[in-house]
C-alpha cells in the first residue's frame, strides 16, 4: 500500500512538472510569424529552423531572410516588423504592453526592417528600440 501511494504521489508530481514546463515554454512566446516569401530563417537556442507562417516567435530568437525573402512578424498589442529580402535581427526583449507581449528591443544585424506600432489611444506608451552596429533608435514607429 506504502508502494503504491509513492508512486501516485510521483506520477502526480511529474504530470505537474510537465504542466509547468509547457506554461512556461509557452510564456516565451511574444508573437508570431504571419507571411514569408522566399527563404527565411529562425535561429533559436543553436539549432536553425525554417521559417514558417505561424510559427511562434520568442525573445533571443534571430530571424534572417535570403536576398529574395522577406518576413512579417505580428505581436498581440498590434505591432508588426517586416523584413525586407537580406536582413537579420534579433529580438532581445519584451514587454507588456496592455497586459500582451510586444517586442521592445530588436538589434537589426543587417538589410532593412519596417516597424509598425498601432496607435495608442488608450494613453499606453510603447516604443521599440533598433540597435544598428552604428545607431541606436528610440521610435514608436520608423524604418531602419
Amino acid at each position: 500500500m506504502h508502494k503504491i501511494r509513492l508512486l501516485s504521489v510521483l506520477i502526480v508530481a511529474a504530470i505537474v512538472i510537465s504542466i509547468w514546463a509547457m506554461s512556461a515554454a509557452a510564456s516565451d512566446e511574444i508573437g508570431s510569424i504571419v507571411s514569408v516569401s522566399g527563404d527565411a530563417k529562425i535561429g533559436r537556442g543553436g539549432a536553425t529552423l525554417n521559417a514558417t507562417s505561424g510559427m511562434p516567435i520568442r525573445v533571443h530568437d534571430q530571424l534572417s531572410t535570403s536576398p529574395d525573402g522577406s518576413l512579417t512578424l505580428g505581436f498581440p498589442d498590434g505591432t508588426s516588423l517586416s523584413l525586407a529580402g537580406a536582413t537579420a535581427i534579433s529580438i532581445d526583449d519584451s514587454s507588456a504592453v496592455d497586459g500582451k507581449p510586444a517586442p521592445s528591443r530588436v538589434t537589426l544585424l543587417r538589410g532593412k526592417l519596417h516597424t509598425n506600432v498601432p496607435d495608442k489611444t488608450t494613453g499606453a506608451t510603447h516604443t521599440i528600440e533598433i540597435d544598428t552596429p552604428d545607431v541606436r533608435a528610440v521610435a514608436p514607429a520608423a524604418e531602419h
